[in-house]
């Protein structure tokens, strides 16, 4: 990865919070600059996650509506992902998981040219 900017780390759901923050505690130890973006996938529950790992998102995107089908979800995600790639000069993108998050995220980084790094799915977060 050529390092020109911070690398963007996006979770959208609890699950993602709990997997992502080691990532993004062990990324920022070593220097490399973040951005953690919140994409509020899980809006409720999501803000609690950030609590519990004592972190913070850096920037905000509002996805969730009610009764929102999930190709919807997805396409504001896509939207609200690539207008910040746009916006700013990331070196690459984190996602977690399987989620619309995570798809909606390495979809607008790929459509960017810029590299994913997906962290595994499939694992149980059981009763963290």
């Amino acid at each position: 990865m050529n390092q020109t900017g911070p690398v963007m780390v996006i979770a959208g759901t609890r699950p993602e919070v709990l997997k992502l923050a080691p990532v993004v505690a062990a990324l920022r130890h070593i220097g490399v600059p973040t951005t953690l973006v919140a994409t509020g996938q899980h809006s409720e529950i999501l803000e609690r996650a950030f609590d519990d790992v004592q972190l913070q998102p850096d920037v905000r995107i509002d996805v969730l509506h009610p009764g929102q089908a999930l190709p919807a979800l997805i396409a504001r995600v896509l939207d609200g992902i690539g207008a910040l790639l746009t916006a700013h000069n990331y070196s690459g993108v984190v996602v977690q998981g399987d989620t619309a998050s995570a798809f909606g995220g390495a979809l607008a980084a790929f459509l960017s040219g810029l590299p994913v790094f997906h962290v595994e799915a499939g694992l149980r977060t059981n009763r963290l």
